[in-house]
């Protein structure tokens, strides 16, 4: 039971609420059985993806089976207009791995030149919520594909790790988080103190392991928290 993505370019997507270059969901299917099920996403170009709200080059869900997303190049995502709820949400690779999910291995993937257009939009490298092990991956974010710093007050993360069960394990190991640019809020004058840059934010739990990691913060007002 495999379903594999492989070698793919997908570039100039659109959607008027969200939009996703590749996105995979087995949550429906609650008989697979997850030492055979898998879905392998590798090797993938993901790029030129635009929306009025939401933005992923990759984003996969599962209640059951396991996942390898691997060596994706995922660049140049965008944000617009936002609405009266949301600002914008831009994310390279997210993911939703249920209790009874196998592990996820997201490994060797770049994200870089992601960007909004809304001020207070939120950029995020990866996402994760649950079992798996995140290693090699390389995130740059803070400029544009022009080579621009995006604008100022956006919310930038490199790394976050979302809330699971405490009997989850999660290996956050090799990966290269690099933010640049400003977070200081032009229409306002001050600091976004409330909703600051992040290279790292981590839920942590008893059986999170985060080692050998290399974080460089150039953006003002960065952090790396641990929760």
């Amino acid at each position: 039971d495999l379903l594999l993505m492989n070698n793919n370019t997908i570039r100039n997507f659109w959607g008027k609420i969200d939009a996703v270059g590749i996105k995979a969901n087995d949550a429906q299917y609650t008989v697979i059985n997850q030492d055979t099920a898998h879905v392998a996403i590798t090797g993938n170009t993901i790029t030129n993806g635009f929306s009025d709200l939401s933005v992923a080059g990759c984003f996969l869900s599962s209640d059951r089976g396991r996942a390898t997303i691997q060596k994706n190049d995922i660049y140049g995502l965008k944000s617009f207009a936002g609405n009266e709820y949301t600002t914008g949400v831009v994310n390279g690779i997210a993911t939703t791995f249920y209790e009874n999910a196998a592990p996820c291995v997201v490994d060797g993937n770049t994200i870089h030149h992601l960007d909004a257009l809304r001020a207070r939009a939120t950029v995020e490298g990866i996402h994760l919520h649950g079992r798996g092990i995140t290693q090699n991956n390389m995130i740059a974010l803070g400029r544009d594909k022009q080579g621009n710093f995006i604008n100022d007050s956006i919310k930038v993360s490199g790394l976050i790790i979302g809330s699971f069960h405490d009997m989850v394990t999660v290996i956050v190991r090799h990966n290269s988080i690099y933010l640049t640019g400003d977070s200081i809020d032009y229409e306002s004058g001050f600091f976004i103190n409330s909703a600051p840059s992040r290279a790292v934010y981590c839920v942590m739990r008893p059986n999170t392991h985060f080692t050998n990691n290399l974080i460089v913060t150039k953006r003002s007002n960065a952090l790396a928290d641990f929760g």
